[in-house]
């Protein structure tokens, strides 16, 4: 596998979380380009310092190009593909960045997404600061792409898909509950009982979650495993009476149902911000 080379104005770094993705098929022969499978990528960016995942799923040179045409520095959005995530609620703005560039086909009526080509999402700089304690409450947006048996992509969006998300600086732990509602619904839930890792110098967490999806067509509950990482970013101190905090992260699964053997392939994306700048009541946690 060779990921794609990081643009000139990223600092890529190591990724310490596995990828639970089943091999691309390799192409055929006659000297055809190889398929590349999908890349799950953590760093820096050096324009503004951001902390960043991405999903990069571009299978060949044909994408790549697509994909330059988002990364210029006057992007454009190239015929039959955009930007999913156009609009990000003012609350958001300066904290985060979120891209979802996905293929998509509209029959003069309907616009419909026949794959996702990357997600990215950014988030500001976590300010480490020891003396941070007790447990942090965060709400939001949540987006899923899912296609069962290899069939058509379904499109799930919530508004308030980012049910809750926890992170526990003293245990160093975090849970999350994700959904998502139009189009299909699904749900990801990490448990007080089995929380990820949440690395408290960083802002950094992540790990193995599973998916359920309901699919719209027959009464079966699909589960399939895969990745879920993301980064916290912001100040955790108490200043102006709210926690300025924020979170962005992904997901991708690619499985195979235990109970149906049904294929299910999902990616989403998540973001949103400590519940204190929602609005709830201004009370130290």
């Amino acid at each position: 596998m060779t990921p794609l080379p990081p643009s000139s104005r990223l600092r890529p770094a190591a990724l310490t979380l596995p990828l639970l993705l089943a091999l691309a098929a390799c192409g055929g022969g006659g000297g055809s380009e190889p398929v590349r499978e999908p890349t799950l990528e953590r760093y820096t960016t050096n324009h503004n310092g951001f902390s960043r995942v991405r999903l990069n799923k571009a299978s060949n040179r044909a994408d790549d190009r697509v994909l330059a045409q988002f990364d210029d520095g006057n992007p454009a959005s190239p015929a039959g593909y955009r930007n999913l995530i156009a609009e990000q609620e003012e609350v958001y703005r300066d904290k985060m960045f979120v891209e979802v560039i996905g293929q998509v086909e509209n029959n003069g009526q309907i616009e419909t997404v026949s794959r996702i080509l990357r997600i990215t999402a950014d988030t500001e700089p976590f300010t480490n600061i020891e003396s941070a304690t007790g447990k942090y409450y965060f709400r939001g947006a949540n987006y899923a792409w899912v296609s069962l048996d290899g069939g058509e992509v379904l499109s799930g969006a919530a508004d308030d898909g980012l049910v809750n998300m926890m992170v526990d600086f003293d245990n160093s732990e975090m849970t999350i509950d994700l959904v998502t509602g139009s189009g299909v619904r699904t749900a990801l839930l990490v448990p007080e009982s089995k929380p990820l890792p949440f690395d408290i110098a960083t802002g950094q967490f992540g790990g193995a979650v599973s998916l359920q999806v309901w699919d719209p067509n027959s009464s079966d509950i699909l589960e399939a495993q895969g990745t879920l990482i993301g980064n916290v970013g912001g100040n955790p101190a108490y200043v102006d009476n709210a926690h300025g905090l924020a979170t962005s992260g992904l997901y991708t699964i690619s499985g195979r149902d235990e109970a149906t053997g049904r294929t299910v392939e999902a990616d989403g994306v998540f973001f949103g911000v400590h519940e204190h700048l929602l609005g709830t009541p201004v009370l130290p946690d």
